[in-house]
């Protein structure tokens, strides 16, 4: 892949102040580890620049690991991965940094994998500061001037400083890369722990700066909602841990405590058992349960039994999919779906539809389908108030209704609709395995969205035919009214492409 020139500005909302005097990076030398059996090596160097307050100059440790076929001169782009360790790795050894397994799990990827190739950047607090100034076990806080650290305003410094081109040179010499290698739309961010609070109190400083964020064991800032809603985030937390309690607001904690606190802030129709439209609850022990990038608000809850280093430091190795959610993520607006005609439809002589689209009916599978009011017309002996028929002759109708729901059981590429007349208006938009809609909702307009068909299956009214094709896999599609009538949908088949 020819190298991105691309190269994003990083608009700051921080204080003028930490960005009052020049940033630099001294090369400390190379420190070795060992993970799954595989040697890995790390670039130790040293970030100076000024501190929180803009009174004078701070400084912190951090480590550099490259992705395993990195070359400065190739004109390749990678990912990065800055990880935000727990208090436990705080000092100025930064072997306590790079030991810990989260840092050790996306160097060994970088290294060793070809699909999470990636920089991963790993500073180190110093001893008896912190990511963000407040107390972990209260919870949600207020953040502001306050809560902003030295290390904080030294480590966006240094994501800075990697990613500006002008620092060519210095980079070259200190830590061996291209500022231009580094793929800017592409910048993740996971902490543990103490570093799940600089990953809240990070997002919520810089909303748009990250593609995606992992927060394991931590809590974030209360008065920035918004702005964290603006970053995918997968949140995870034992149920009962001691060291960051995890609590549901309650009368005497309105605010409540950990990741708990701060989502059911975000939504206070979220709890710990069940989704919602905004929270998508992931059960860690079923990889069939992964999220994926139709889920950008995601809760991981580990149970009783599970204390708090466990769960903040083996998360890597307890779970599955984080990678992959992570990763999948580029810092640009999802494009919306899109509708219109079909291409072509073919059937029999009785309405037993043969393909669509040039696919033959083995190769698509059928959604069910539920009404919120009984049908309109419905052969009694076909329930179609609860499933899609091929054949159209067995069809039922959705006029009147508000909305109706298709779902299907795996996910799908493109949705095909074949219904009576194609005389019909109103909004697609898309869904997710649980029935959340996903996306944005997008219009379909009567005579214009459809093909044609000479075929009549029922009523005597010609088949015509629409596709919904949302820009990533959906497992389902809701069928909402126009602004100004009911919907009309007529002699529902519902079908979808599945994902390869």
């Amino acid at each position: 892949m020819a190298r991105r020139m691309l190269v994003v500005l990083l608009a700051f909302s921080f204080g003028a102040a930490c960005f009052a005097q020049e940033t630099t990076i001294i090369y400390q030398g190379v420190v070795t580890d060992t993970y799954h059996d595989t040697p890995l090596t790390w670039t130790s160097a040293r970030v100076q620049g000024p501190n929180a307050a803009g009174s004078g100059s701070a400084t912190m440790k951090f480590g550099l690991a490259l992705p395993g076929s990195y070359r400065a001169d190739a004109n390749e782009v990678y990912p990065l991965v800055l990880y935000l360790h727990g208090a436990g790795a705080r000092g100025s050894n930064i072997s306590e940094v790079i030991k810990r397994t989260t840092a050790q799990h996306f160097a060994w990827q970088a290294q060793e994998t070809t699909e999470y190739g990636a920089f991963v950047v790993a500073p180190q607090v110093p001893s008896g500061q912190k990511w963000a100034e407040t107390p972990w076990e209260n919870g949600p806080y207020v953040q502001s001037e306050a809560t902003y650290t030295d290390s904080m305003c030294l480590t966006v410094n240094l994501i800075h400083y990697l990613t500006d081109p002008n620092n060519n040179a210095e980079l070259a010499v200190s830590l061996g890369i291209d500022a231009l290698d580094i793929d800017t739309t592409r910048l993740y961010l996971v902490g543990d722990s103490m570093g799940a609070y600089g990953t809240w109190d990070l997002i919520a400083w810089e909303p748009g700066l990250f593609a995606a964020a992992i927060a394991a064991s931590g809590s974030g800032p209360k008065n920035k909602l918004d702005e964290i809603l603006q970053t995918p985030l997968w949140a995870i937390h034992g149920k009962t841990d001691t060291v960051v309690p995890n609590q549901l607001p309650r009368a005497n904690n309105p605010d409540g405590a950990g990741s708990l606190g701060m989502l059911a802030l975000i939504d206070p129709a979220f709890d710990n058992t069940l989704s919602t439209d905004l929270v998508r609850l992931d059960d860690y022990t079923i990889r069939e349960d992964d999220p994926n990038t139709l889920d950008t608000l995601i809760y991981t809850e580990f149970p009783t039994g599970f204390e708090h280093a466990t769960v903040a430091m083996q998360w890597t190795s307890l779970m599955s999919g984080t990678s992959e959610w992570l990763f999948s993520f580029p810092l640009t607006e999802k494009p919306a779906p899109t509708v219109g005609p079909l291409e072509s439809l073919e059937a029999d002589e009785t309405g037993m539809i043969l393909a669509i689209n040039g696919i033959g009916i083995s190769e698509l599978i059928l959604g069910v389908t539920t009404f919120p009011n009984p049908p309109k017309h419905a052969d009694p002996n076909y329930h179609a108030d609860k499933a899609d028929n091929w054949d159209l002759s067995n069809g039922a109708s959705g006029d009147d209704q508000p909305y109706y729901d298709t779902l299907f059981a795996e996910p799908v590429t493109t949705i095909f609709l074949v219904e009576n007349n194609g005389n019909d208006s109103g909004y697609f938009q898309a869904l997710d395995a649980d029935g959340y809609e996903v996306g944005s909702m997008v219009p379909f307009t009567a005579n214009v969205d459809y093909l044609k068909t000479d075929y009549r299956f029922f009523l005597n009214q010609r088949a015509s035919g629409i596709m919904f094709q949302p820009p990533y896999p959906v497992y389902g599609l809701r069928i909402i009214k126009p602004d100004d009538g009911p919907l009309g949908f007529d002699a529902l088949s519902v079908s979808g492409v599945p994902v390869p």
